[in-house]
């Protein structure tokens, strides 16, 4: 990470299927997250903030089963969050902070049964509630610049 990394993120980083650990934050890449990277089925933890990615949340991250860390923080991504992210359940953090985000957490997050840090703060048009079964399970919640209301 912090390297100045420029352009976009390579599609041959996808053939890495071995690779548990992909950092690539606080660089200046740009365009959407590959699709290539939908074959990391090793990969635990993934940051890309810090970035300037732009498009949506991918969605195909979701069958990333073995992700615990994702972190797309400080970017420009648009869109909703994924519902295919229910499949996630060893996933500890989540972070999608300082990006521009709308619509609702899907109820289907509640599946996440391993989340602990949920950091959506700074989506201004992110709204509604969260799993009520983060009550007990999130240590680490942070909505501050969201339209969220509480649980439900």
């Amino acid at each position: 990470s912090n390297n100045q990394l420029t352009g976009t993120i390579p599609a041959w980083l996808g053939g890495l299927s071995k690779l548990i650990h992909l950092e690539l934050a606080r660089n200046k890449l740009s365009g959407s997250v590959p699709d290539s990277l939908k074959a990391l089925s090793a990969l635990e933890n993934l940051d890309l903030s810090g970035n300037r990615l732009t498009g949506t949340v991918p969605a195909f991250l979701g069958s990333l089963q073995n992700l615990t860390y994702l972190h797309l923080a400080a970017n420009k991504l648009t869109g909703t969050l994924p519902d295919h992210y229910k499949a996630l359940t060893a996933l500890n953090l989540i972070g999608v902070e300082a990006n521009y985000l709308s619509g609702t957490v899907p109820a289907s997050w509640a599946s996440m049964t391993h989340l602990q840090h949920a950091w959506l703060n700074r989506n201004g048009l992110l709204m509604g509630c969260l799993p009520k079964v983060w009550v007990g399970r999130v240590q680490d919640l942070r909505v501050g610049g969201t339209r969220i209301t509480g649980f439900c």
